[in-house]
């Protein structure tokens, strides 16, 4: 060959160096590995099933071992999540991403001709996130892009319960470092497992819903990534709870997009200027406020003097979840203690915020006799681990439930029954014997009334009373909640939030051992109630 090109015509020289590139090119590509394809949806993740069309069988949970314990009057969570990355289930993901990655690729190729010939006109596409003018209030001062402001971000994952434990984590750690805390929205509906910082980040970036025209779903309703588009939306935290008061205290900024251009674009941050924190593992690293503690479940220890010294304008974590993951010592630091107490109390539904799930609440809780006049369990069953061990979880509920039995005069009644004994004081401690005892169950498990887990509770207990018994969607104040960027009734995604406030307003609850929702309805249970 190279004798050819020395000695043929220029027109054979330039076609015999054409191909030598191009024989180099093809015995490179021989030797490199294949890209990694993004990892597949679980479309079962945090979910009772898929059907979106029936709020009432969705709940948000999350696949997490968890204990609550009281440490210096107040309550911490020990939580240990099942990571994806060895398990059967992630590796068939893996395998079927390429086909999701294709259809993507093919469908965004679709979408940006679309875009071409609806608008010549270039435009950032800035993820379709439900915020507010009244967001602005209570902001740092300036435009966010001074050189002298410092930011912390990070990359969510999971259902809401993982989502809020991650924030709470950031909040602390912007407020020790002096950095502004670029708040992610809060995605409800179809979660999102854990995956390495990269893969994580370009997830995030896939389902942008920016670059997805309604005009386009329209067109194409049966897009993969137009059907996926249905089963979540993302929403600015305020649009959940108040936090006026919070952001008084700790800096906050958004950051509803997840593209690099967006924090060019907004807050003048670089490539250059940012430092990442990447992790492997789901407990990659612990975040201390010393050296020298108990790494547990955690690979490596980073401390906040490490990251307090980072000139970088931007630190980037991936992960953030875990009640352990940041970890101040509260012999030196009582301010750190007592402003995760704070944060905690911020993420309780405020009627302010939410009065249509408060009022769909209200109804309920009216029907079983008022507040504090029925005892709850919160029976999780139905999905992924829990589904697996469902034998386990109820027979330890049932364990629990045995206390009541003394209190049990009445064979099962029909509901019509039991609600028509309706007494405005029905606490159990005041509990007539004319009074049947009514219990709550809040669950993700369709149709209890005929599951055999739930044959002894309902042939035990006289007045078993379950959210579908008592609440119709389509008629109530939810189903007129939509996020008016993507126009996705987020209000179907509110209702696991509504059957843990009814069974957080009883008078006694008893939650699933391992499940985050249940430590989160306990929480609201006791932040709550005695205020009722």
């Amino acid at each position: 060959m190279f004798y050819s090109i020395c000695s043929g015509s220029k027109a054979l020289q330039r076609l015999a160096a054409v191909s030598f590139v191009f024989s180099l090119v093809i015995i490179a590509c021989l030797h490199c590995g294949s890209p990694q394809p993004p990892p597949a949806i679980n479309h079962h993740a945090d979910l009772h099933h898929n059907d979106t069309k029936s709020p009432l069988a969705i709940h948000q949970h999350e696949r997490i071992h968890t204990s609550w314990t009281k440490n210096n009057g107040s309550f911490e969570l020990n939580d240990h999540l099942e990571s994806p990355t060895t398990s059967t289930q992630q590796r068939k993901e893996t395998m079927a991403a390429a086909v999701v990655a294709s259809s993507d690729e093919k469908s965004s190729q679709r979408q940006e001709n679309h875009n071409r010939q609806s608008s010549s006109s270039s435009r950032a596409y800035e993820d379709k996130v439900y915020k507010h003018p009244s967001d602005e209030h209570f902001l740092p001062s300036g435009n966010g892009k001074a050189a002298e402001e410092k930011y912390l971000s990070y990359l969510p994952h999971s259902g809401f319960h993982n989502q809020r434990i991650a924030l709470v984590n950031a909040l602390l750690l912007a407020d020790h470092l002096n950095r502004t805390l670029l708040m992610p929205p809060v995605v409800l509906g179809e979660a999102m497992h854990w995956r390495e910082y990269d893969a994580l980040q370009s997830y995030h970036q896939l389902l942008n819903k920016g670059r997805i025209s309604s005009t386009y779903c329209q067109q194409h309703p049966n897009e993969r990534r137009c059907i996926r588009s249905m089963r979540y939306t993302s929403l600015r935290w305020d649009r959940l709870f108040d936090l006026k008061a919070l952001k008084q205290r700790v800096p906050i900024r958004y950051r509803d997009d997840y593209s690099l251009a967006y924090l060019e674009r907004n807050y003048n941050i670089t490539y250059n200027g940012t430092y990442m924190i990447k992790d492997k593992l789901l407990y990659d690293y612990r975040i201390t406020e010393e050296k020298g503690h108990v790494l547990g479940k955690y690979q490596r220890e980073i401390t906040m003097e490490e990251l307090a010294k980072r000139p970088e304008r931007h630190i980037s974590f991936g992960s953030l979840f875990g009640t352990g993951r940041v970890l101040f010592s509260k012999r030196h630091n009582q301010h750190a203690s007592q402003l995760r107490d704070y944060v905690n109390d911020q993420f309780v539904f405020s009627k302010k915020v939410l009065p249509s799930l408060f009022q769909a609440a209200d109804s309920v809780v009216k029907r079983l006799g008022g507040n504090g006049s029925y005892i709850s369990i919160h029976a999780r069953v139905g999905d992924s681990m829990f589904a697996r061990l469902s034998q386990q979880v109820m027979d330890k509920l049932w364990k629990d439930l045995q206390k009541y039995r003394p209190h049990i005069r009445h064979p099962p009644l029909p509901l019509e029954t039991c609600l028509g004994l309706n007494s405005k004081k029905r606490r159990k401690k005041q509990q007539p014997s004319s009074s049947p005892l009514v219990l709550f169950i809040a669950t993700d498990a369709p149709e209890p009334k005929i599951h055999p887990l739930f044959t002894s509770v309902y042939a035990t207990f006289p007045c078993v009373v379950t959210l579908s018994d008592l609440f119709d969607y389509d008629k109530s104040p939810l189903a007129t909640l939509v996020n008016p960027e993507d126009g996705i009734n987020y209000g179907q995604f509110l209702v696991p939030f509504l059957d843990g406030m009814i069974a957080s307003r009883a008078n006694e609850f008893t939650g699933s051992m391992w499940s985050t929702f249940s430590s989160y309805i306990r929480f609201m249970h006791e932040k709550t109630l005695h205020k009722v």
